[in-house]
């Protein structure tokens, strides 16, 4: 990680006001301020798969989903390719929507993948502690891509060297009604999805593709594995 990688980008409240918009929806008999926040227009850079690109993009993604409130959108645009560093994180967010219209893109360069302290890569995409959060594709196009075959490496050799030391694509733990849909989970380093202690979940309408070049499917890339309570799949 560059030095001072957390503190590049727009903080979340200064996001430019072109950057939201706002309507007004009704909730439970409550006034929320409805903002849809466009990933590009509050900084982040499309179609740049430069090493800095991706540390900005993870910053900027990292706080922008910090600075969510109920009834906010985060959307992706559509025909847009987001290229990011992984040990992306929100905890505590509600009645939010994570729009993927776009395509975010992990970045495939092992060496600068942020770590804990004993080496343990972060995973790409963590959430903890979600209630009615809704993650989709308004244009049915969404893709979340792994960019597995650098964490894959040559067939056998790869998993030797770094065993289950890969980042998982989409982990969900200690939620609460989550919703996702039309979305493509591609190439996962590791686990496609993994949820844990969610209460009412559905996944539906999407698919996985993980494959390497010989188009043999890869282990350990399946979508599940400890979805626990409550757990609806359509």
């Amino acid at each position: 990680m560059p030095p001072n990688a957390s503190d590049h980008g727009c903080e979340p409240e200064h996001l430019q006001p072109r950057t939201r918009r706002n309507t007004t929806l009704l909730n439970v008999g409550c006034l929320l301020a409805s903002t849809v926040i466009d990933f590009e227009a509050a900084g982040g850079v499309a179609f740049n798969n430069s090493l800095s690109v991706a540390w900005w993009n993870g910053g900027l993604l990292n706080r922008t989903l910090a600075a969510l409130r109920p009834g906010d959108t985060l959307r992706f645009p559509r025909n847009k390719t987001f290229h990011t560093m992984g040990g992306i994180m929100a905890k505590g967010l509600a009645d939010v929507t994570i729009d993927f219209s776009g395509r975010l893109v992990f970045s495939n360069d092992i060496d600068s993948w942020p770590r804990r302290h004993n080496g343990e890569v972060l995973e790409a995409l963590t959430f903890d502690h979600f209630e009615r959060v809704t993650f989709t594709s308004t244009s049915g196009e969404g893709l979340l891509d792994g960019q597995g075959p650098a964490w894959w490496g040559l067939p056998g050799i790869g998993y030797l060297q770094r065993q289950e030391n890969r980042p998982r694509l989409f982990v969900m733990g200690q939620g609460k009604d989550i919703l996702v849909e039309h979305i493509t989970f591609r190439d996962p380093a590791y686990w496609t999805f993994w949820a844990h202690g969610v209460d009412g979940l559905v996944v539906r309408y999407s698919s996985i593709s993980a494959r390497c070049v010989h188009g043999i499917v890869r282990a350990g890339s399946g979508l599940g594995s400890g979805l626990g309570d409550a757990l609806r799949l359509a």
